[in-house]
């Protein structure tokens, strides 16, 4: 029964991630969860737990987890390094 409470809850959830429906634009507040994601290729920039907005990439030296997420699409011990 559990299974099938998370199962409704969550796959929906999964879905609407896959399209980008509700996705936060370039600009707009989002918070890194799933309700409150950027777009595509933005990615959010927080300023403080659970409140950031959508930017392109971070600076050199942003905290980061990818490469992706970096302008310079390098991210090394978990900061952004030029090239």
């Amino acid at each position: 029964m559990m299974l099938i409470a998370i199962c409704l809850v969550i796959l929906p959830q999964l879905l609407i991630a896959e399209e980008n429906v509700g996705c936060q634009k370039k600009g707009a507040w989002c918070d890194k969860t799933l309700f409150h994601r950027c777009c595509e290729d933005l990615v959010c920039d927080l300023e403080s737990p659970g409140k950031g907005k959508c930017v392109d990439c971070y600076p050199l030296e942003h905290g980061c987890i990818s490469d992706e997420e970096c302008c310079s699409k390098r991210c090394h011990v978990f900061a952004c390094k030029p090239k």
